[in-house]
């Protein structure tokens, strides 16, 4: 079940690069394709682009689904203000980057996962934001596509710094 955006409930994310979403077929200027082939791929990634958005805003990720697959869902709370604050402090004075910013991001949020095996989201104490996922369910998905915790955080980040998601 997927779970609305919401600033005081809990919510469901899914990757845009999770297997189980269709995607629309990847032609490059390179690979000998027309300038009209490269236009319509193109505009359909776009299309797609606004589908995931529009997915993520509304909880209705069905079109984008594959017959028969399942996607990996996270569940990730509201953004807490002591830990966001903290965290903006840290990226604004250059203590950590972009990508340690979205992991940590993700951690503190990321509160459940299903359908990814028997990964579990456990609980660890982080001296400087609290209680967080531990770095063992960010390793996972490192294994699996780096992408995905980048990705995700990025979302919780910017939700957190900003609550409208059009901003």
């Amino acid at each position: 079940m997927f779970k609305l955006p919401s600033l005081q409930r809990s919510m469901t994310l899914v990757c845009s690069r999770d297997p189980a979403l269709d995607t629309p077929p990847d032609i490059e200027d390179g690979d000998g394709a027309t300038p009209e082939e490269t236009a319509k791929a193109q505009a359909a990634w776009t299309e797609w682009a606004r589908k995931i958005e529009q997915a993520r805003e509304t909880g209705a990720w069905a079109s984008l689904i594959k017959d028969g697959a399942q996607p990996t869902m996270f569940e990730v709370r509201p953004f807490p203000g002591v830990p966001l604050r903290k965290l903006i402090d840290a990226r604004s004075r250059g203590e950590i980057g972009e990508v340690e910013c979205a992991a940590l991001a993700f951690r503190i949020c990321l509160i459940g996962v299903s359908n990814l095996g028997d990964a579990k989201v456990t609980k660890t104490a982080h001296s400087r934001f609290g209680d967080m996922a531990s770095e063992d369910i960010t390793n996972l998905l490192d294994s699996i596509e780096p992408r995905i915790v980048s990705e995700l955080g990025n979302l919780v980040f910017q939700r957190g710094v900003s609550p409208d998601p059009k901003s």
